[in-house]
């Protein structure tokens, strides 16, 4: 799975059609909330527009523009931005960091329905209110990968669905864009997995239903067989009952 990356501190935007944003920052209480969550789903947090004054961000540091006398033509570049920002509505929005919003604006701030592209490769589609990730969307990665969720304030729900590239699909618990907690894999060969699942991979005391009729019920780690279990082959063998370890059959052993 895609693992989520962390948006610098401050955002620089720029929109040619119909702009609103020309500079571009994450407001102080976002920038808490995202230390205390210890980084946590912001990959999903586009730049937050700051309209009070053009921002220049310089050696980790914002200072008024202004200051920044060797930036002059620059600025007289963004200050002209600036003002066609001002006079006209936003429908596609570039980003400096390479991000690119397409979609519905009100109040010059991401709400309704838009697609939102990471430079990373990753998109998100579906709602946005109060220029935040706020309803139904859905999350494909650069991998492939996808995530449809419910979102709130730019953090999806702690359920969801997953699709994989091959054809399979998870329905469950969801923690930093992976499979964790308790869930449902629907393998695309027909095969099904239920029970706990940690990082991606059933791990924990779950069954696995195989498309071909056999069965296997019990422990498993990171995806094999581990621990006690019992594994059914319809009515042509004798079940295998007992001690496995890393996906083979040990010994023979009561399940307790």
């Amino acid at each position: 799975m895609h693992s989520p990356r962390q948006f610098p501190a401050t955002n620089p935007a720029v929109c040619t059609e119909k702009l609103t944003i020309v500079y571009s920052t994450v407001a102080q209480s976002d920038a808490r909330s995202a230390t205390e969550s210890g980084g946590q789903w912001l990959k999903f947090r586009p730049p937050l527009p700051i309209h009070s004054r053009v921002n220049v961000f310089l050696a980790g540091r914002t200072a008024p523009a202004h200051r920044l006398a060797g930036q002059a033509m620059k600025l007289r570049i963004l200050l002209l931005v600036c003002l066609v920002v001002l006079l006209s509505g936003c429908e596609t929005t570039y980003y400096l960091n390479g991000d690119k919003y397409v979609g519905d604006t009100k109040k010059s701030q991401r709400h309704g329905w838009g697609r939102y592209y990471y430079a990373n490769g990753d998109v998100y589609e579906g709602e946005f209110r109060n220029n935040k990730l706020n309803g139904r969307g859905t999350v494909t990665f650069a991998n492939g990968n996808q995530l449809v969720a419910e979102f709130t304030d730019n953090r999806p729900a702690s359920t969801g669905t997953l699709l994989y590239p091959n054809g399979d699909r998870y329905d469950g618990d969801i923690r930093n864009g992976k499979a964790h907690g308790q869930g449902i894999y629907t393998y695309a060969d027909g095969s099904r997995y239920v029970g706990p699942v940690k990082n991606d991979l059933p791990h924990g005391k779950g069954s696995i239903y195989y498309a071909n009729g056999d069965r296997y019920s019990g422990e498993l780690y990171q995806g094999r067989y581990q621990g006690l279990g019992r594994k059914s082959f319809g009515e042509d063998r004798v079940p295998l009952e007992g001690r496995w370890e890393a996906g083979s059959f040990v010994r023979p052993e009561r399940m307790r």
